[in-house]
């Protein structure tokens, strides 16, 4: 959150005294903005607590004495978000050079998914299995598919504003922090055993299929920091431009298996996923509507 710790330097420490006019006004307002936001972070960290050694595992080949206790796997993704729409409203007041409002802001992005690792939970790498190992095996596969929709943050924040008047243009600098609402909405996860030749284990492969299907939610911080500039266009009335950089913490949540070999033992075998925090920038067009003056 440093860039906050410099705008609140910036805001406090710069910029001249305001007129006397300036300190007397003192207006209730309301602004809408509209404009296209970019976010970058977001990797995806996911574990669970399986404890199945799979037929494309090297443990899968182990013919004498017990296999090697599987303690769970994790998983990560890097995640490329899509440059998006956002807006918000808000409710502020005009107190001199001060503003301080209240906003409701949203972004969605699409994303994409980029394979990076699984291993076991306790860190050690999942080796595959050699067909030499095991006869039969040579032509087992695993269809993996995974997917992901994107992603929407709605941002309930307060914000302080320093104002400064450049003859009829109003430039400003601000700070906000608050709550973040966020949302992933499909989640995708399938793992499908096949064989094209005998012979068929005992179990079957199938049985070692899994699927899932989840939307995640989390609520987290948020810290904003602002830029821009409005000309008037009426007594009221004031259009622009904002540039916002945004901050959204962490977001973790638990999603229930459809189909998974772990519901033998746990009927709502779960896994937990997390998305990194996450940063974004924000230039949208805004109008200002002075409800009293």
């Amino acid at each position: 959150m440093r860039p906050l710790t410099i705008g609140i330097c910036v805001i406090c420490l710069a910029a001249p005294a305001a007129t006397a006019a300036e300190s007397e006004r003192s207006d209730w307002y309301f602004t809408a903005s509209l404009g296209w936001a970019g976010k970058s972070g977001l990797d995806q960290n996911g574990t669970n607590r399986d404890n199945i050694c799979y037929p494309t595992d090297a443990c899968f080949g182990v013919d004498a004495g017990p296999r090697p206790v599987v303690p769970g796997y994790r998983w990560r993704y890097g995640i490329d978000a899509d440059t998006g729409p956002g807006f918000d409203f808000s409710l502020g007041r005009d107190l001199g050079r001060w503003r301080v409002e209240v906003s409701a802001t949203r972004t969605t992005h699409d994303l994409e998914q980029r394979f990076v690792s699984i291993e076991y939970l306790d860190g050690s790498p999942r080796l595959p299995l050699l067909a030499d190992f095991l006869p039969g095996t040579e032509t087992v596969r695993a269809d993996v598919e995974t997917d992901i929709d994107g992603i929407a943050t709605t941002i309930i924040a307060l914000n302080a504003y320093r104002t400064w008047s450049l003859g009829s243009m109003t430039t400003f600098l601000g700070v906000g922090a608050g709550a973040a609402f966020v949302e992933v909405p499909g989640v995708h996860f399938s793992a499908e055993y096949t064989s094209d030749a005998p012979p068929e284990f005992d179990p079957p492969w199938s049985r070692y299929n899994g699927s899932q299907d989840v939307d995640l939610s989390d609520t987290v911080p948020a810290g904003l920091l602002h830029v821009g500039a409005e000309y008037p266009v009426t007594d009221r009335m004031s259009v622009g431009g904002k540039l916002t950089y945004s901050h959204v913490g962490e977001i973790t949540d638990t999603g229930v298996y459809i189909d998974h070999p772990m519901h033998d033992e746990d009927p709502d075998f779960s896994n937990e996923n997390s998305f990194d925090a996450a940063r974004g920038w924000s230039l949208s067009f805004t109008v200002r509507y002075r409800l009293r003056q």
